[in-house]
Parts: C-alpha cells; structure tokens; sequence
C-alpha cells in the first residue's frame, strides 16, 4: 500500500476527522472535548492513513462511551514525535482482553449480543497504519473508568543544514 508522507497541520487533522464523526457522536450522545493543540503542530504522515487511524479510534471512543458522556482528543510534541491521545470514561478494556486487542478480528464481546458492531479489524489495522508511518501505538485502560488510546507518529521539526 502506497504511503504519501507529507508534513500536516495536527490540529486541522483531528478537527478534520472530529468534524466527519459528529454526526455519529450525536447519534450515541456523546460530546468531543477537543483539548488546547499549539498551531504550529505538525506532523509527517499520509493524510488519508492517519484520517483512518482517527476516525477508527475516535468512533472506538463513542461507541464505548456513557450517553452524555465526553471523548477527550489531544495531540502534543514528545521527544521528536507527536504524541495523539483520544480518551473515553466508558468501562474500559476487560484485562483478559488487552493482550490481544490489536490482534485481527479481536472483540471483547464475540457475542452476538454486544451492544456496538464491528468485525474486530479496526485496532489492528490502526496498528499497521501507525507503524507503516514510523509511529506506535497503544493503549491505557482502567475498568469502569475508560481507556486512553495513543500513538505517535514522526513530528515535523525544523532542522537547520
């Protein structure tokens, strides 16, 4: 799969993809907080890859988020990457779970009684996408108290030759 590395604005970025998913955050209720991102925050990514990326974990957030509950997104500069956090206050990733959440076709709930749809596929191909970048990916999680999930990808930085 072809990649189309280009420095992009971050904050633009997620607002992006926060703006094609509101429409679904209303229909579960819930709200986005989109924390303080500084402008200048740029990164070096596939604009169509890392728009997947978000979308997958910002519609992972609302789907496992209360009603009238909130998704936190921020983005800030770590050691030469850029550090992209979206977190929910739902009941979390069950700890049985965990090592194996980004695995393909991976659910917590294989019933057919679980309360959101999905094949299982979207962690892992977040995690191809994200490496494929040069970045990582990964996840916090405390029960009954919501996850965090993150990864970072290279940060543009002005180098002087």
């Amino acid at each position: 799969m072809p990649f189309d590395i280009q420095p992009l604005p971050v904050k633009s970025e997620i607002q992006q993809a926060i703006d094609n998913l509101q429409p679904f955050a209303s229909q579960h209720q819930v709200t986005f907080e989109l924390q303080p991102i500084a402008a200048d925050l740029v990164v070096l990514a596939d604009s169509l890859r890392l728009q997947q990326v978000l979308t997958n974990l910002l519609s992972n957030a609302i789907k496992f988020s209360p009603q009238q509950g909130a998704v936190l997104v921020t983005a800030r500069r770590q050691r030469g990457t850029v550090l992209f956090e979206i977190t929910d206050f739902g009941a979390g990733v069950p700890a049985a779970f965990r090592p194996r959440i980004f695995e393909r076709f991976a659910q917590a709930d294989g019933s057919n009684q679980r309360k959101s749809g999905g094949t299982g596929l979207g962690l892992a191909i977040c995690k191809e996408l994200v490496q494929q970048m040069g970045g990582t990916i990964g996840f916090t999680s405390e029960p009954a108290k919501g996850s965090t999930f993150y990864f970072s990808l290279p940060a543009k930085t002005d180098t002087i030759s």
